[in-house]
């Protein structure tokens, strides 16, 4: 008779990390602004693998930080003031995960 052991070890496994995502949905694409107006820019962040207060969400027009990283809303939502300005780039919002 033949006997045959094997063994498993969990350093062969890995946990998968889905990024987060980030959606803005205020103003829309395309939107006119007037130069010097304030526009309300509102997004939403969300993650598969973390809840919403444990990522941090950035507005940015190119490299300049519009609002600095903080925590979404429980819901996701995240909002910035920005002064348009026809001679910055488009906002866009950056989302991180703790990992």
């Amino acid at each position: 008779m033949l006997l045959l052991l094997a063994a498993c070890s969990d350093a062969s496994l890995t946990k998968n990390n889905a990024p987060p995502e980030a959606t803005i949905s205020a103003p829309t694409d395309g939107a006119p602004f007037r130069e010097g107006v304030e526009v309300a820019l509102v997004g939403a962040a969300g993650d598969a693998d973390d809840a919403s207060d444990s990522l941090s969400a950035t507005w940015y027009a190119g490299d300049s930080v519009l609002c600095a990283a903080e925590a979404p809303a429980e819901d996701g939502r995240t909002t910035c003031s920005w002064v348009a300005d026809p001679a910055a780039s488009t906002p866009s919002l950056e989302v991180r995960d703790p990992s």
